[in-house]
């Protein structure tokens, strides 16, 4: 059997861990390598993760000084060992099917480096039964540019932690340190990288909406990091002769261009943002202009 290994970013998550922890460890696919990263939480978190471990000889505990979330990940992934890792979110939960279900995909003979599944958002608090029994259903797959050009055209796709991945994918690939949208940077690189990619049409991961989300809460300057995800994305393809997949990240640019100009006009403040957003607009007009997809 294969070691997949899971890595837990841990931080100020109290009353979620636990659920967490248990719907990992529960899982019906047993072998399995839980790594805690116990990002400096301020809160009992550390002392929640050693006691969760003390019940499971499976979990192993990192803790380190708060680097957010692509540290914890990073972390993470320098201890795994496993063939394969999966990133659930320590205020989420998964089914208890799901490594089962991704290992079976994974290893049939038309196997695939990434397996994808769909998620389920569920509202702050809310019950969550990830014992619920879940049949998957028949594997696509695709090759590397066109799980990214799927991904691209499904926002929902572009998460890291509703997929399970060949741990080699990550020898030359981290998280970016220190940036919100983490998984915007990422992700399409390991789904372009991919010899094959699969998809399973069924729910395996529970999204947890909280109300304090980053997602929830209104325009910041912290938000601007979106443009330089989408720019990096833009010579990524542009570099590699990826003329469609080039073209879906000009307009998808241009998208979240006026999305965050009219997100900034909410509030005087932001007269400065505005204007980076015009400028990057008038830099890329000629682009835009000629895009087929616009």
């Amino acid at each position: 059997m294969e070691l997949v290994s899971v890595v837990v970013p841990v931080y100020k998550v109290e009353q979620y861990l636990e659920r967490c922890v248990k719907s990992i460890c529960e899982q019906t696919y047993q072998e399995l390598e839980i790594i805690l990263v116990n990002d400096g939480s301020p809160d009992r978190c550390g002392e929640m993760c050693e006691e969760l471990a003390q019940k499971d000889n499976r979990i192993q505990v990192l803790h380190k000084q708060n680097g957010g979330l692509s540290d914890a990940r990073n972390a993470g992934v320098k201890l795994a060992t496993g063939k394969y890792l999966l990133f659930v979110d320590s205020d989420d939960c998964i089914n208890k099917y799901v490594v089962q279900i991704c290992i079976e995909s994974a290893t049939k003979k038309d196997g695939a480096d990434i397996i994808c599944f769909n998620y389920t958002n569920v509202e702050d608090n809310q019950n969550v039964d990830f014992r619920e029994k879940k049949v998957a259903m028949e594997m696509q797959t695709e090759t590397g540019a066109l799980a990214v050009k799927r991904c691209f055209m499904n926002v929902g796709s572009i998460v890291v932690w509703n997929k399970m991945y060949k741990r080699s994918l990550f020898q030359k690939l981290r998280f970016p340190k220190g940036k919100i949208h983490e998984d915007e940077f990422l992700t399409y690189k390991l789904l372009y990288n991919a010899k094959k990619v699969g998809y399973i049409d069924v729910s395996l991961y529970y999204y947890t909406i909280r109300n304090n989300s980053i997602m929830r809460t209104e325009f910041n300057k912290k938000r601007l990091v979106l443009l330089e995800v989408f720019e990096e994305r833009i010579v990524f393809f542009k570099n590699r002769n990826e003329q469609e997949l080039y073209e879906i990240s000009v307009m998808q640019y241009y998208h979240i261009l006026r999305t965050l100009y009219a997100l900034s006009g909410q509030k005087k403040e932001y007269i400065k943002e505005q204007k980076v957003i015009v400028d990057k607009i008038i830099n890329y007009s000629s682009e835009f202009l000629k895009n087929k997809y616009l």
